[in-house]
């Protein structure tokens, strides 16, 4: 009777055997003590280390095509996959390595800062039944939408001039800003001259420029996976009021004298219409006394 109780118990626990020696009632081998087990090794080919994640642990990824590879031992038959609180129709099965792998191709992100899916794995049993506590989960986010290219602001002390921004001083700060809830976490920007943040989404770059040197300047933003904005141009000039003047006498540059005393002497205003082709628009105005007394520049 002792042996009948036990070969009973024995029928009960394992109802089939799988062929080839797999037990399907949820321990590694018979007589093995050791309960089944499932785990996830790789995220697109990559080991954790190299997941891109935030402090809730999240998943980020730019790509739709999602593989969730990794092991599982011999009492585990199939992998029912739970996305966002729904059975996939694709299931993953654990090889005779003990390894499995799911692959899912999700829609592009229609927001911003990407879509989120939980994920959950189920063990099975190979007959199907469910293998209980045997669960993993990952929350992936799928973020294949790029931020919005920065905003240029207009440069300070200079005049737009057929798309160039003509400075009258060598020193000059060009200034911008980007989108926030864009998940923006790096700005892109000239090597030269000297960047800083004065918000949480704005930035300025310092620069010094050469008598008559022009600098096209190329800013874009990066979000937290990769996905780079579009490129926002912006080219400043720097021409001196000394180079101003000797280019309008030299050029067709027009003098008269205009409005009343200045400073108790009459005032000249000379008006340069053009710089090396570029037209420029500046006003200059003398003061004439009994002495020299210097100039005075006025950007319109």
């Amino acid at each position: 009777m002792k042996w009948l109780g036990l070969i009973l118990s024995c029928l009960w626990l394992t109802s089939c055997l799988e062929s080839g020696g797999e037990v399907s009632f949820g321990t590694a081998a018979p007589g093995s003590p050791a309960t089944a087990s499932m785990t996830i090794e790789k995220i697109q080919g990559q080991s954790s280390s190299a997941w891109i994640t935030d402090n809730a642990g999240k998943i980020y990824l730019n790509t739709s095509a999602l593989a969730i590879a990794g092991r599982c031992s011999r009492g585990v038959g199939r992998i029912s996959v739970i996305v966002n609180n729904t059975v996939d129709a694709q299931e993953a099965s654990c090889g005779s390595q003990g390894t499995f792998i799911w692959n899912k191709f999700f829609p592009s992100s229609s927001n911003a800062t990407g879509d989120e899916y939980t994920v959950e794995l189920q063990g099975l049993r190979a007959d199907g039944g469910v293998l209980p506590g045997l669960t993993t989960s990952k929350v992936i986010v799928i973020d294949t939408r790029a931020p919005t290219a920065p905003k240029m602001n207009t440069v300070s002390g200079c005049k737009l001039v057929t798309g160039v921004w003509v400075c009258s001083d060598s020193h000059i700060r060009v200034s911008g800003s980007w989108f926030d809830g864009e998940g923006v976490v790096s700005l892109q920007y000239p090597t030269s001259g000297t960047i800083s943040y004065p918000t949480a989404t704005t930035f300025a770059l310092d620069l010094v420029l050469a008598e008559g040197q022009t600098r096209s300047l190329s800013f874009a933003v990066k979000d937290k996976v990769g996905n780079t904005s579009g490129i926002s141009t912006l080219s400043v000039s720097y021409i001196s009021l000394t180079t101003v003047l000797a280019s309008s006498l030299s050029s067709g540059g027009t003098f008269g004298f205009s409005g009343g005393p200045v400073n108790s002497a009459p005032s000249m205003i000379m008006n340069m219409d053009s710089f090396s082709g570029r037209a420029v628009d500046q006003g200059v105005q003398l003061n004439i006394g009994p002495a020299a007394v210097g100039a005075r520049y006025n950007n319109p």
